[in-house]
């Protein structure tokens, strides 16, 4: 995704939504790797096919984000880095249209995901002659990673943040051209 220009996110580009790192995510696949077999040689991770695998899994848990803080990002916040709204001005289409494209993409990236694991991986294991201890442990980590996307969308469904009424409780909201609801003064610092 590009900067902005006056205020409006401009184009969609393939790839991870580079505004969108905050979230953890791919500090959640470091930390699957971690109690990995050393049989699973570096070279096996930085592989083209692992690194489809995790990107396909990274990209489907960031839509995740992007479709759950909608409101909450444009509305509360005046965010403009959501995918649903890049979508919106891309393609000059409203919210629903929208959702259904990145609901689309989420598909895609799952299928991805899914086929890398079934038919790629498999073969990146033949290139490099792994043992069945270190076919066992990228299996594993295949599962780890359905976990963590899994986990980020239980999350997302369960928590506090997004949800009409929690949005209502908070604060501020950022509506441009629109008076706080909470009148602003001046708090004098004390030293």
């Amino acid at each position: 995704m590009r900067q902005h220009e006056g205020g409006h996110a401009t184009t969609v580009a393939p790839g991870r939504w580079s505004g969108k790192g905050a979230c953890g995510v791919p500090r959640s696949w470091n930390l699957c790797r971690m109690g990995h077999n050393p049989d699973v040689p570096p070279e096996v991770y930085c592989s083209g096919t692992v690194r489809s695998l995790e990107n396909a899994a990274i990209d489907y848990a960031m839509l995740i984000n992007d479709v759950f803080s909608y409101q909450k990002e444009i509305q509360y916040e005046g965010e403009i880095h959501n995918t649903l709204l890049v979508v919106q001005n891309f393609f000059g289409c409203d919210h629903p249209t929208a959702l259904r494209i990145v609901s689309d993409l989420m598909t895609r990236r799952m299928q991805q995901f899914q086929h890398v694991a079934a038919r790629e991986l498999p073969v990146v294991c033949d290139d490099f002659e792994l043992s069945e201890q270190a076919r066992a442990t990228l299996e594993g980590y295949v599962v780890e990673l359905q976990n963590c996307m899994s986990g980020i969308l239980i999350w997302h469904r369960g928590c506090r943040r997004y949800g009409a009424d929690d949005l209502a409780r908070r604060v501020h909201c950022f509506v441009p051209d629109l008076a706080s609801a909470v009148p602003w003064r001046a708090v004098p610092v004390t030293r």
